[in-house]
């Protein structure tokens, strides 16, 4: 199996019967010449990415310490962030 996800071949068969050959679109299983191009593949191929960019990063997420992510969060939401809307901030663990 390739090291990318993305690099599979196409799904399709020409008309004679043999596979495509070409590569299939990132995130989909058809070529553009097969579907791929389509704007509803397009968008469906984007969506499976975009969920399985979101699932490696809530995996990771899960398996860090609380102390890491107690820090990620404090850098991201500083406590003086907050502080022109009346809000202190997040507590800091």
């Amino acid at each position: 199996m390739s090291r990318t996800p993305w690099a599979q071949p196409c799904s399709a068969h020409r008309r004679d019967g043999w596979p495509c050959g070409a590569y299939a679109i990132r995130g989909g299983s058809v070529c553009r010449m097969h579907g791929g191009a389509a704007p509803q593949v397009r968008h469906a191929a984007q969506r499976r990415l975009f969920e399985e960019r979101n699932r490696r990063h809530r995996e990771r997420w899960e398996r860090m310490k609380p102390e890491t992510r107690a820090e990620i969060v404090a850098g991201i939401f500083p406590r003086e962030d907050f502080s022109d809307y009346g809000h202190e901030g997040l507590p800091v663990a």
